[in-house]
């Protein structure tokens, strides 16, 4: 019913991720749907989301990067990227941007980082350097992080990587006793 939940505690003055997800998705899901997804932008009050990264969008934007299916047993099944991305489509959503599909190796040898595969720890390095380019929505800033999305059955494994400038800017906020609200929430 997308209704706020008694006793909630909210970093904004109303409930950001009810009234986004009425907002988005009222009406829309199936039965035992889950949709699971990040919010970016700027709250319905004009406040960033995240500090420094709004990436240029006006009002609480979701980008969703995993969809499930609950059935009557409680039995939750993932759809794959594929799926995830057709069913995106028909509600409206974006996903999260997808880059690229195969291994580390694989990116090395498309992209002809070359220098990278000599090295033992070709996938640190490998993965820094994506890190550290500008965000594909706002070239202001440095690419908050990435996803590695490891399709696998039952479930897939999914790791996020945080770019070592962004981890700078994070600490940065602490030192300055800005409250995070993804480690609040």
């Amino acid at each position: 019913g997308f209704k706020e939940l008694t006793n909630k505690n909210h970093f904004y003055e109303t409930d950001l991720w009810s009234a986004s997800c009425e907002e988005y998705f009222k009406g829309k899901l199936n039965k035992g749907e889950c949709i699971y997804g990040e919010l970016v932008g700027l709250t319905y009050e004009g406040k960033e989301i995240q500090k420094n990264y709004s990436y240029g969008f006006t009002k609480p934007t979701p980008f969703i990067y995993r969809i499930t299916n609950v059935n009557e047993d409680g039995v939750e099944i993932d759809l794959t990227f594929s799926q995830l991305t057709a069913r995106a489509n028909e509600l409206g959503i974006q996903t999260v941007p997808f880059i690229f599909s195969g291994s580390i190796k694989d990116y090395a040898k498309k992209y002809q980082l070359n220098d990278c595969l000599n090295n033992i720890e070709f996938g640190e390095d490998l993965v820094e350097r994506f890190l550290e380019k500008k965000s594909i929505f706002d070239k202001k800033i440095i690419e908050e992080g990435i996803v590695l999305s490891l399709q696998k059955y039952p479930r897939p494994k999914n790791y996020k990587l945080k770019s070592p400038s962004f981890i700078i800017h994070e600490s940065g906020m602490k030192d300055k006793e800005v409250e995070d609200i993804e480690e609040i929430s």
